[in-house]
Order: C-alpha cells, then sequence, then structure tokens
C-alpha cells in the first residue's frame, strides 16, 4: 500500500487569518496528523501519511467540515476546488489540493496577478468607456 501526504490550499477572507505558534503539537484530523503551513495567500493544511486511495475521500470530508469551521471561526474560508491533483514530485502547482509522495517536503509554487497589474490610465478610461457603450 503506497502512502502519500497531502496538500489542501484554503484561502480565507480575514486579514488576520491563522497563526502558528512555534510550539503547536501535531494534531490528528479525521484520524491523520495534520500540520498547518502559512504561505502567503494561502494557509495549507497538510496531511501526512494518507493511503493513496483513500486521498480523494479525505480531500471530500475536508470540504465538508470547512463550512462548519468557517462559521465557528466568524470568517470565511474555502478550499481548494476541483478533484485532488498528484503529483511525483515535491514541487506542483499549490493552488490545488496535492497528494505527493510521502518522503518529500513539499515545496508548492504558486501564480498569481490581479488586474491591478495593467496600465492605470487604460483600465481608468476603458471601464467609463465600456459602460456608455452598453447604455
Amino acid at each position: 500500500m503506497t502512502h502519500v501526504n497531502v496538500s489542501i490550499p484554503l484561502q480565507t477572507t480575514s486579514e488576520n487569518g491563522f497563526f502558528i505558534h512555534c510550539e503547536t503539537p501535531q494534531r490528528q484530523l479525521l484520524g491523520y496528523v495534520v500540520q498547518m503551513r502559512i504561505q502567503q495567500s494561502y494557509t495549507y493544511l497538510k496531511f501526512q501519511g494518507i493511503p493513496s486511495e483513500q486521498a480523494a475521500d479525505l480531500l471530500n470530508k475536508v470540504r465538508a467540515i470547512v463550512p462548519w469551521a468557517a462559521s465557528r471561526l466568524d470568517f470565511g474560508i474555502r478550499a481548494a476546488g476541483g478533484d485532488l491533483r498528484v503529483a511525483d514530485g515535491a514541487v506542483f502547482d499549490g493552488q490545488f489540493a496535492t497528494g505527493y509522495p510521502a518522503h518529500l517536503t513539499p515545496s508548492p509554487i504558486k501564480i498569481e496577478s490581479n488586474h491591478r497589474t495593467e496600465e492605470a490610465d487604460a483600465r481608468l478610461f476603458s471601464a467609463p468607456i465600456e459602460g456608455a457603450d452598453r447604455k
């Protein structure tokens, strides 16, 4: 039986989000060891030693309990959507829930951008022009 670690990215609407105290002991969630890893724009839940055939089911269970946690903490929390991806190495797309070999240290990567990176003057004029054309 092959075991994998599963990395599940969470996004929050709170600016405060989560923090990790250096003395926090390992936790258990749904019967597995879990750690939290904070990397700008995502908080990752990293489950360790999951039988590979149970990894997708674990992801679905985590997604089912996230709304309750969001309600309890009084801010939005969203788990990554889509199917569980499987990586054969430590580097993988960090915006998706991913299973990877248990002996590796994860190195999720993210590609970020937003509409504010465009030229401000072009956006300033294009939006009103589009609005005027719709009238």
